[in-house]
């Protein structure tokens, strides 16, 4: 009797250590982005689920490999006009680095000298490191401050640019665009993002301090999935077989199953190999 309940406790093991084998990813893929070799980055064109959204929070996966002052990781329909003298802003917001740390920038249309309201992290992501920049924020007044978060710890906030007037979700008399890993200018190598981008999720709600911890720890497996509205997975792209390495070309498009949106990729940035993050296959 002894033998037979100890025969059953090895099966179940073997079983559940099969369906966990089965179920988790070992290598998940991440896309390079060198700025030596700019401009590179991935554009996914209008996206109707980006827009319009009075609460959002904005994560990445980042790991720089240099820090400078622009290094743009995500910008949802940031256009350039020129306007009394000088380029402004037409609308948009964006998740950077700048020098490590965090930086969002929302765009209001009293703020002089480019509409852009600025805020940045205190603490920092180091070059060489992996870490998880998150950003929630509620615009639905010029008094919010965006709530930062360096690797699942809120961090306090540097006011870099007040917001003021109203704010500009988008501009209207261009059409908008959602690119990563570079800025809306694509003329200058210092807004683009010199690291590895694992993974970017924007999501149409106010993620707690909660989540966001979980999401560190649980380094991919979080099933945060409540309100995504962008979530592209860069881990594959289309004709080609081997991910690694390969250089990815207009045709290699990356697909955005939450919007249902195709990136296509811009001066062909790397697919690379990971095993810092895990997923589960579906």
């Amino acid at each position: 009797m002894k033998k037979e309940f100890v025969m059953w406790i090895v099966i179940a093991a073997l079983v559940i250590g099969t369906l966990f084998l089965g179920t988790t990813k070992a290598d998940q893929m991440a896309i390079d982005f060198e700025a030596g070799s700019y401009p590179q980055y991935v554009t996914f064109g209008e996206i109707d689920s980006l827009k319009g959204l009075t609460q959002k929070t904005v994560c990445a996966w980042v790991k720089p490999e240099s820090l400078s002052e622009y290094q743009h990781i995500f910008n949802i329909n940031t256009q350039l006009t020129f306007q009394s003298g000088e380029y402004s802003h037409a609308g948009g917001y964006q998740l950077m680095l700048s020098n490590g740390k965090i930086r969002f920038v929302s765009h209001w249309s009293g703020v002089s000298g480019g509409h852009a309201a600025v805020w940045d992290s205190v603490e920092t992501i180091s070059a060489g490191n992996i870490g998880l920049a998150c950003v929630s924020y509620d615009n639905s007044s010029e008094n919010n401050n965006p709530v930062l978060y360096v690797n699942g710890n809120l961090s306090d906030i540097t006011e870099v640019v007040s917001p003021a007037g109203t704010l500009m979700d988008y501009a209207t008399d261009y059409t908008p665009s959602t690119k990563i890993g570079i800025s809306y200018t694509n003329t200058s190598s210092d807004v683009q993002l010199d690291g590895v981008l694992y993974k970017i999720l924007v999501y149409d709600r106010i993620l707690t301090a909660a989540e966001v911890a979980q999401m560190y720890v649980a380094r991919g497996r979080d099933n945060i999935r409540k309100g995504l509205v962008f979530c592209p997975m860069l881990y594959g792209a289309k004709g080609l077989q081997i991910f690694d390495g390969a250089t990815l070309a207009a045709g290699n498009t990356i697909v955005d199953p939450c919007s249902g949106a195709l990136g296509i990729p811009t001066g062909n940035p790397v697919g690379i190999v990971e095993t810092y993050l895990s997923t589960i296959m579906r």
